[in-house]
């Protein structure tokens, strides 16, 4: 008896449970937005892609306010204290505060025909508000299930970052070795201003010895989905010292491994680049100077479908045209005084030895610019999205 009892009891208990659960299903279907409908939105004829899309509640669609405003070109600062949000472009300020229909733009009352609220962390305002705060034209596409904006006010494009890692040939070098310059440094002036370069590459540095510097680190931890990260190595990894030396069928193919995949692993673009060709003429012909290492990264990047720009054939292809008297004259770090890049005794003073002796296989500013111009090239030859933001 008490067993059966127990079980009456257990029962009505799962009634219960049952009832309230369907009560509340029930009103979020009724009170909230069908979570099987996407919902899509299209500023200017460009369909954005957003964490949070926007919702419907009570038969009206609610938009992510800073996702859709930042698109807009309006900047949105949020205040935790007070529960708002304030957005500014140039001299326009809108201010709206959660659980509130009244919102003011720039001092002017307007209300929204529901309360903005916070979904998963981020601000909901009901589309209309596009239209009365920005002055934006709005409409709802039912076919499609897409919120349609057409905004007089110039859409903001998503900034890229391009993350460049390997040696002196790549570096933004210290004044102190003028007119040394990598081509890392060129290419800034390249791109248009969506694109923010950053140039982490140190001299000295090879595929080995730059996985245990700071800046690989700061790369690592900064790329985003979108982003690109260009690796140039390979000239340094002929040195002798144990810590920098790498076997280019080997240990250098594991390298490059790494940094692709952190690359990808952070939803970034990686891209190869071979170190172009030091100055090295046989019988009047340019020959390569980095033996076996830039042919290692073509196979590399063959093998496992990763973007190539063949920066030393490139290089090989200029120098044979210049001829070694024209490379001296124009790409590598001779001739400084001759050409009043530097004093005499700038250049008697010149802290590499090696450009006093006319060994120095660095590049000055024009042949840098040259190597960037070839980045150029290859960024073009590729076809990535990323040519679309060259200047």
């Amino acid at each position: 008896m008490i067993k059966l009892r127990l079980i009456a009891k257990f029962l009505i208990l799962i009634f219960c449970l049952a009832t309230i659960y369907t009560q509340f299903c029930f009103a979020e279907s009724s009170n909230g937005s069908d979570a099987s409908e996407i919902i899509s939105v299209e500023i200017n004829g460009v369909v954005q892609n957003y964490p949070q899309p926007p919702i419907i509640i009570n038969d009206r669609v609610l938009i992510p306010l800073r996702a859709i405003f930042e698109s807009l070109g309006t900047e949105v600062l949020w205040d935790d204290a007070l529960q708002q949000v304030t957005a500014q472009r140039n001299d326009m300020v809108i201010i709206i505060k959660i659980g509130d229909v009244k919102t003011y733009v720039n001092g002017q009352e307007k209300l929204l025909t529901q309360p903005a609220i916070i979904v998963n962390d981020r601000t909901f305002v009901p589309v209309r508000f596009v239209n009365e705060a920005l002055g934006a034209d709005v409409s709802w596409n039912e076919e499609t299930s897409s919120v349609v904006i057409t905004s007089p006010l110039p859409v903001a494009s998503k900034p890229i970052t391009v993350f460049l890692i390997g040696d002196s040939i790549v570096e933004a070098t210290s004044p102190a070795y003028y007119p040394r310059e990598g081509w890392g440094q060129m290419l800034k002036s390249k791109f248009t201003k969506e694109v923010r370069l950053k140039n982490y590459a140190i001299g000295g540095r090879s595929s080995k010895s730059y996985l245990v510097e700071p800046n690989w680190n700061i790369v690592k931890n900064s790329m985003k989905k979108g982003d690109y990260l260009f690796i140039q190595f390979g000239h340094n990894d002929r040195a002798q010292e144990e810590y920098k030396r790498t076997d280019p069928n080997t240990t250098y193919k594991d390298n490059l491994k790494i940094y692709v995949d952190a690359a990808k692993a952070k939803g970034a673009i990686p891209i190869l680049v071979t170190p172009p060709s030091g100055l090295n003429f046989i019988d009047g012909i340019a020959v390569n100077s980095i033996g076996g290492f830039p042919q290692a990264m073509r196979d590399f990047a063959k093998d496992n479908s990763i973007y190539l720009i063949d920066l030393n054939e490139k290089s090989l292809i200029l120098y044979n045209t210049l001829g070694e008297e024209g490379c001296k004259q124009h790409l590598f770090m001779f001739y400084l005084v001759e050409q009043g890049l530097l004093t005499q005794e700038q250049f008697d003073n010149y802290p590499d030895p090696l450009t006093k002796r006319g060994k120095d296989g660095h590049f000055k500013i024009e042949g840098a610019d040259k190597l960037a111009d070839f980045i150029v090239e290859g960024i073009k030859e590729l076809n990535i999205p990323l040519a679309g933001y060259l200047e």
